[in-house]
């Protein structure tokens, strides 16, 4: 228990697990140059980018924390205590006759819609 707690809680697994797969649910690649987790309370990341498949970077930050409450996650409620973003950068490229990077980025972003048949669980998002 005590080995799985310090890896699942490790700044590398974050990298290479959970960023990457939060980045394909978000339409492109997630990534950041550090970052620290103390998962009941807190995760900080530096130098965090997100590359839209195929495109340029959008957003850049030099430093994120998000400060939460992970029982009230696991009850269903996303309670965000403090969003701190450092030195945020949207770069938005348009090109002449196409779509902008953020048009991209939006359209590859997977959509499910529930289906008016299926139960719904909500879950609240609290600031």
């Amino acid at each position: 228990m005590v080995a799985a707690y310090l890896v699942l809680t490790s700044g590398w697994f974050v990298k290479s697990v959970v960023l990457p797969s939060l980045g394909s649910s978000l339409g492109g690649e997630l990534t950041a140059e550090e970052v620290s987790l103390s998962p009941f309370s807190c995760l900080k990341a530096k130098g965090v980018r997100l590359k839209p498949r195929g495109g340029e970077t959008l957003i850049e930050l030099g430093g994120l924390e998000v400060r939460y409450g992970l029982f009230s996650i696991l009850a269903g409620t996303i309670k965000v205590d403090e969003l701190t973003l450092e030195a945020p950068v949207l770069s938005v490229i348009s090109r002449r006759g196409g779509p902008s990077n953020l048009d991209s980025w939006l359209r590859t972003i997977p959509r499910s819609a529930p289906s008016r048949n299926q139960d719904r669980k909500s879950t609240r998002l609290n600031s």
